[in-house]
């Protein structure tokens, strides 16, 4: 099913997300959308204060790609460990889908 994401609904789940990682004690960057480079879903830049700015496309796209580029971005900027890898993007994940912003898909 598609789920198109709003701009708002972006806005609530980066958040939610977001206070999620920090209760796991992981750095979370800044998000914004569009990307500016034509054609790509997501870019990381650097920033002079260390913490990256991410930004994802939303258009076209279903929230759980969006979400899935938000969590990540943030496992990416934190090199979260292999061994806690999975653990920690199911907690991500789990915190957005309890709003409904994210579906749940087979794994």
């Amino acid at each position: 099913m598609h789920t198109p994401v709003s701009f708002h609904s972006f806005t609530i789940g980066v958040q939610t997300v977001a206070a999620t990682a920090r209760r796991l004690g992981l750095v979370v960057p800044y998000f914004r959308c569009p990307p500016r480079r034509a054609g790509t879903t997501r870019t990381i830049q650097p920033n002079p204060s260390g913490v990256p700015t991410v930004r994802i496309a939303l258009r076209g796209r279903d929230s759980p790609e969006v979400f899935g580029d938000v969590v990540d971005a943030i496992l990416l900027v934190n090199v979260v460990d292999a061994n806690r890898v999975a653990g920690v993007r199911a907690q991500l994940l789990e915190s957005v889908a309890v709003l409904g912003s994210y579906e749940r898909t087979a794994a």
